[in-house]
């Protein structure tokens, strides 16, 4: 079931992904895009992936923790969460400030510390997957996740 919630995680990041980095380049094309994508519109789109992408990720990486013991999926995650929070902050405080009705002017600050909690947050869903992976012997068992001298050795081979 954990391996669901990466791959949940990673689908939550790719859709994240592609609209930050697809809606401006569509905007600076055909600029009738710009006008019809309001504001409110993409707000509400980040604010919805956000509400996705913060239940599923923890969820997800605390199955991890269970069974393999590292917080560092979800120090990564976490980080890549608190990123993507700050750009959709930063997106709607100046959306309250300057009352524009046009989103995406370009590859601003808020896009470019979204885009790096995005990747940040994948990359968190696929290490806890490969982790996850190798300490329950799926991809073989002869060296734990966590290196040839591990202490969680009795854990994952009980969960078993």
């Amino acid at each position: 079931r954990q391996h669901r919630g990466d791959s949940a995680g990673l689908i939550i990041s790719g859709l994240c992904l592609l609209h930050c980095l697809a809606a401006p380049l569509i905007a600076a094309l055909i600029p009738a895009m710009a006008l019809a994508l309001s504001r409110e519109a993409d707000l509400l789109i980040h604010w919805s992936l956000l509400g996705l992408a913060v239940p599923v990720s923890l969820w997800t990486f605390r199955q991890g923790i269970r069974q393999h013991g590292q917080r560092r999926c979800l120090m990564i995650g976490g980080l890549g969460l608190m990123l993507m929070l700050i750009g959709v902050l930063i997106e709607s405080f100046a959306h309250i400030h300057t009352h524009t009705h046009h989103a995406h002017s370009g590859f601003t600050p808020e896009v470019m510390v979204t885009i790096v909690g995005v990747v940040l947050v994948a990359t968190a869903h696929l290490l806890n997957w490969v982790t996850t992976m190798r300490a329950t012997g799926i991809w073989g068992n002869s060296v734990h996740a966590c290196g040839p001298i591990c202490h969680h050795e009795s854990r994952s081979s009980e969960s078993h």
